[in-house]
């Protein structure tokens, strides 16, 4: 549990704003799962958590079932006080007004502690997207009627990646037969056509909340969606196992076992070396990400400089406005080639993103790079979080 979070849970104990409340905690996370030991420790029982996940309703933990979000109605004459602790605050406080809870909803995220009651301008907001949301689904729905939906609200290519892996297997566990992805982004489309899954829909971000919360507040139980980790400052721990990004997505967000396996995508289609790299002597290095703290130029021109001296020619993987390291050739591959690309060059060498998911399985020498850090907010480092089976790693210090 981080100190943000530890004394976030300490003002609200010293402030006595939970004595004689019936204390819910609306989503189970590592974070709440802290913040619940952190309450009884203080005297503080939490009567449940409250979650969307159905694979986890009707589970305890430490005692404190896990119930459907429609038992906040049988807390209607009671003062009852909700905790939220995700990035998706939003999204879960209009579901529990939807289902007609008045009391107060605070929101943990560190060392401040919020009541969040909207106004009047913000609720008529909230009224629009919520008309808004449902319009889509049922747009989506008049499309995709008996397909299983998998929600992507993000545009990560690893975090879609994996997403879209886990998917046949949770689809085998559960006897479903059809299944379709709405996705953030054209990126995470074409990620989503290599594993084969039709695409039901393209959103921007404010789109896909408008669309969650209107799958949260609908009779519409054939979904799932892919949150991301949570990144409140606990460990990411799943039944006492630390977790890394491909645990994460097969245990807790389709709550398979770890014998389940990941498939490969199905469109993958031949590399057609465009370029002439020259087959088995070639690196190529991809050394953008948007989600890890990047080394120095320095760094990346020593691994040129090596390369080069041992007679092996060296790619940049560029896309966009991306330039190429000095002493590299630019390389531009389709996101359908590039293990094809891997393959035929021989060493691929990357800043951890999800461009080394994409191409995890291609038979070549594969070595990632991690900066020495913490994984946004969490006590996980970046390198084990995001580890790949099988790759050298260099881990780089920063600052």
């Amino acid at each position: 549990m981080s100190a943000d979070l530890r004394e976030a849970v300490d003002r609200l104990l010293r402030i006595h704003l939970l004595d004689g409340a019936t204390v819910l905690l609306f989503g189970h996370s590592n974070a709440t799962a802290a913040i619940q030991r952190h309450l009884a420790e203080g005297g503080v029982a939490v009567r449940a958590y409250l979650d969307n996940n159905p694979m986890k309703q009707g589970a305890s933990f430490d005692g404190v079932p896990v119930l459907e979000p429609d038992f906040i109605a049988t807390c209607a004459d009671t003062r009852t006080v909700v905790l939220i602790s995700s990035p998706h605050f939003e999204v879960m406080r209009d579901q529990l007004r939807a289902l007609g809870f008045e009391g107060e909803i605070l929101r943990i995220v560190g060392s401040d502690v919020h009541t969040m009651l909207p106004t009047a301008e913000e609720e008529h907001v909230v009224k629009a997207r919520a008309s808004y949301g449902a319009s889509l689904l049922a747009d989506i729905r008049a499309r995709f009627p008996r397909q299983h939906l998998v929600l992507c609200p993000f545009n990560g290519l690893g975090d879609v990646y994996w997403l879209m892996s886990y998917l046949p297997a949770f689809c085998a566990e559960n006897g479903i037969e059809q299944a379709a992805a709405v996705v953030v982004g054209r990126g995470s489309e074409q990620v989503v056509r290599l594993s084969g899954v039709d695409t039901a829909a393209v959103l921007t971000y404010q789109e896909m909340e408008d669309l969650i919360r209107a799958v949260l507040l609908s009779d519409d139980t054939a979904y799932t969606i892919g949150f991301t980790p949570d990144r409140s400052g606990s460990p990411l721990i799943f039944q006492g196992e630390s977790l890394t990004l491909f645990d994460y997505y097969r245990s807790v967000v389709y709550g398979l076992d770890v014998t389940a396996r990941p498939a490969v995508p199905a469109y993958l289609d031949a590399f057609e070396n465009t370029d002439g790299i020259p087959q088995g002597t070639s690196v190529i290095i991809a050394p953008y990400a948007k989600s890890v703290v990047p080394p120095p130029l320095a760094f990346w021109e020593g691994l040129v400089a090596e390369h080069a001296a041992a007679g092996r020619t060296v790619y940049t993987n560029v896309a966009g406005a991306e330039q190429p390291l000095p002493g590299t050739r630019p390389l531009r591959v389709p996101l359908s080639q590039m293990v094809g690309a891997v393959e035929h060059a021989g060493t691929f060498i990357s800043l951890r993103s999800g461009l080394c998911d994409l191409v995890h399985t291609a038979l070549a020498r594969k070595i990632a790079v991690y900066p020495d850090a913490y994984f946004s907010t969490t006590s996980h480092k970046v390198a084990d979080f995001f580890a790949l089976p099988e790759w050298e790693e260099i881990v780089v210090p920063i600052g």
